[in-house]
């Protein structure tokens, strides 16, 4: 459960991050923004994951 709560909070925080990374303009379609939001987090999720993927990897010698 402990887990479930961290990778919550993980998601949370990147979510916040791309948010204010890329302020939505006005005018601007909001689903289309909302779209490019979570394709975002998406992205920096999978890159965390390999990136620990490569940790574990290099430190299981």
């Amino acid at each position: 459960m402990e887990n479930k709560k961290n990778q919550t909070q993980l998601v949370d925080k990147i979510r916040q991050e791309v948010m204010k990374e890329f302020t939505r303009v006005p005018g601007e379609d909001y689903e289309e923004w909302c779209e490019f939001v979570r394709y975002e987090v998406d992205a920096r999720l999978k890159e965390i994951e390999e990136q620990r993927i490569a940790f574990i990897k290099n430190t299981a010698i």
